[in-house]
């Protein structure tokens, strides 16, 4: 259902350059023939065997699930046209609320060239690419010369004459496609005497509403109206006394007319070829109020998200669901009385060297893949089906804080040099929207002062929320006069900025970087020197959730001096470089787990285990150990005495994601399983 509405939407984007079979058709009779099929087999579409009538004798017709074939009736056993099945789907999905079917996105023009241009298409016997988005009229009309079948219902509503109720055949309802006109034949079917005096509800003279089929239809009208207002702000308790009214004279005068307060015969609900499940029309309308109120209630309504990587895609899915996205996480918003139980992130393991994923993982808040929203769109559409139904149970309402749902889909906070594994966000935390803390439960950073030196300003104030989210207090860098007199523990710099990546020391840092070698050359004590950190320290920190001392590892203290830099057999030791790929510069770092090889139908696996510029060649070198594969998801490490392969940077082909096997098997049903790149470390 979902799916078809967006084939819809996506056809109805590119405008005129869409082409109906390409574009559309053949995309919705998969999903209805092929994938439908094959959950449920009795609900797939099939061919069947026409009966040479129309369409120039095509030997094929389309026929809907329970079907009674081409000797039933067209519109409802059979389709003669492609054109036709598209007209039948559109109908049914016309009847969703447009919170399910994404339609709100498009302009009603849109929808009402793609109705005149399908109709014409179908009354006329051309396709629908041939067709004019004008309605036809008798003086132009091009055509197939094919055979008409004069059993095809208009899709375009024309007035006829006036027939009178008692004239409806039993099974009328049949014929029907259409919300507003089964209503008023579903009326028509129950009425055993004259039509009485229609009684009017009129709300400000704008609008009046009868006990008669086009109070019917006046009713759905009002209720699809009412909750686009409740969408832009207007007050709920207000809007629920005007539907509560308007819904009670109706039914009051359907109850003088003979028929109870639940409109709707039972055995309608059955009839419904492309989803399986009944319309708004085709139910009762104490169960269809439940819609209502349960659309004011959605699963993510008063929650905030911020995410890293998504399309747009996803975030309509969030707005669908009753969520917010934020463009950006910064100032008071990093309170913890702003984001606890209400901020969210969204985002995928590629991702995970953004400033936003970084964020993240200082505040804490749960972090989630991309597919979470999906399954729990999914979900809250089975409910609101079971809500249809009568069988409602709040235990089962589909919300933002199951913890199944959130171990499935939790992200890794990122790589832990330390193990070579990524480290997943742990349900203990995200619960409690808990940041990093050190032993004595401070966050990792109190007590630290640091400075940051970058050369972009707008990525340095990125990372100061990062290290200030973290507890550290900022200096500041504008006044360098009274630079020696502040207490700074360190300055944080990005070595791949700095020489021996580039020529010179960028301008924006070289002043403050000279300002504190001066400084620490003055101090004696070494004691006292300010320490130039890199940022993979502020990573790893975060990371692995501790403060991790700063010479645990080489790649912490880049050497800013050149004269000090050792440069052995002519190598220069680096611990990161960017290579360029067809979607822009890629970081690779010593430790990272990456696809690498000539050929990509045939990558290799490995670990980055060093990185150096041979001054010689003047090109850089990646030391890579082999991962073997095993079972197509496993990686093993062959150990210490493995030998180490020599690559050029050309033959990196991307980064993969190396989980530890509990972990593995948490997230594969909610997102590992999708991609090609995630692996089970094996052990020895």
């Amino acid at each position: 259902m979902i799916k078809c509405a967006h084939f819809v939407s996506k056809f109805l984007s590119k405008g005129s350059n869409a082409l109906l079979m390409r574009d559309l058709f053949a995309h919705l009779w998969k999903c209805i023939k092929v994938e439908q099929g094959n959950e449920v087999e009795s609900l797939g579409w099939n061919y069947i065997k026409s009966r040479g009538a129309g369409n120039l004798g095509r030997s094929d017709w389309f026929a809907p699930p329970n079907s009674a074939g081409s000797g039933g009736l067209f519109g409802k056993d059979y389709f003669t046209t492609e054109e036709a099945v598209v007209a039948h789907v559109f109908r049914e999905l016309k009847q969703l609320d447009h919170s399910i079917t994404g339609f709100g996105d498009h302009e009603q023009c849109a929808f009402d060239a793609f109705e005149i241009k399908l109709s014409r298409a179908i009354e006329d016997h051309m396709s629908f690419d041939e067709a004019s988005n004008t309605p036809p009229s008798n003086s132009s009309r091009r055509s197939r010369k094919r055979k008409a079948d004069v059993s095809i219902p208009p899709l375009i509503t024309r007035k006829t004459k006036n027939i009178k109720k008692t004239e409806y055949k039993s099974n009328c309802f049949e014929y029907s496609q259409n919300t507003m006109k089964g209503a008023e034949i579903l009326l028509g079917m129950t009425k055993a005497t004259p039509t009485p005096e229609p009684i009017s509800y009129s709300k400000n003279g704008s609008r009046t509403f009868t006990a008669t089929a086009h109070g019917i239809e006046a009713l759905i009208q009002f209720r699809s109206d009412t909750i686009e207002r409740q969408r832009k702000g207007a007050k709920s308790k207000v809007l629920s006394f005007e539907k509560t009214i308007t819904e009670e004279v109706i039914i009051e005068k359907a109850a003088v007319a003979g028929k109870g307060p639940n409109l709707v015969p039972s055995k309608i609900m059955s009839e419904c070829h492309l989803t399986q499940s009944p319309s708004i029309v085709r139910r009762g309308y104490k169960v269809a109020s439940k819609v209502v109120a349960h659309d004011r209630e959605r699963p993510l309504d008063g929650l905030h998200f911020f995410a890293s990587g998504i399309i747009d895609d996803t975030s309509k899915v969030i707005s669908r669901l009753g969520g917010k996205l934020l463009n950006n996480v910064k100032g008071t918003a990093l309170k913890e009385s702003s984001i606890n139980r209400k901020l969210f992130f969204i985002s995928d393991p590629k991702f995970r060297r953004t400033h936003k994923y970084t964020l993240a993982c200082a505040l804490g808040v749960p972090m989630l893949h991309f597919n979470w929203l999906f399954d729990l769109e999914k979900s809250w559409l089975d409910y609101k089906r079971c809500c249809i139904d009568g069988i409602e149970n709040e235990e089962k309402r589909p919300g933002a804080f199951d913890a199944r749902r959130y171990s499935s889909f939790r992200l890794p906070l990122g790589l832990s040099i330390k193990t070579g594994i990524f480290v997943m966000q742990r349900a203990r935390d995200a619960k409690k929207w808990s940041r990093p803390r050190s032993e004595n439960s401070g966050l990792i950073f109190d007590g630290l002062t640091i400075a940051v030196a970058l050369e972009n300003s707008e990525v340095e104030k990125k990372w100061i929320d990062i290290i200030s989210t973290a507890g550290a207090k900022i200096a500041s860098l504008a006044n360098l006069q009274k630079f020696d007199a502040l207490k700074i523990d360190m300055v944080l710099v990005d070595s791949i900025c700095l020489p021996p990546h580039v020529t010179a020391v960028p301008a924006r840092p070289a002043k403050f970087l000279n300002c504190i070698t001066r400084l620490n050359k003055e101090r004696a004590a070494t004691e006292d020197a300010i320490p130039i950190v890199d940022l993979s320290w502020v990573s790893q920190c975060i990371v692995r959730r501790t403060r991790v001392s700063i010479d645990s590892n080489g790649r912490y203290r880049p050497i800013v001096d050149s004269s000090t830099r050792s440069t052995v057999d002519k190598k220069i030791v680096l611990f990161s470089i960017k290579v360029k790929s067809p979607t822009g510069l890629v970081r690779y770092e010593v430790g990272d787990s990456i696809n690498f090889g000539t050929n990509k139908a045939k990558s290799s696996t490995g670990r980055i285990m060093s990185i150096y510029h041979d001054a010689r060649t003047k090109k850089n070198v990646i030391e890579v150990k082999v991962l073997e594969l095993h079972n197509q998801f496993e990686l093993m490490d062959g150990g210490k005495n493995v030998s180490l392969l020599k690559l050029d940077e050309n033959e990196l082909q991307g980064h993969i994601i190396l989980l530890g096997g509990n972990d593995f098997m948490d997230v594969y049903d909610g997102w590992a399983r999708d991609s090609s790149i995630v692996f089970m470390q094996k052990k020895v």
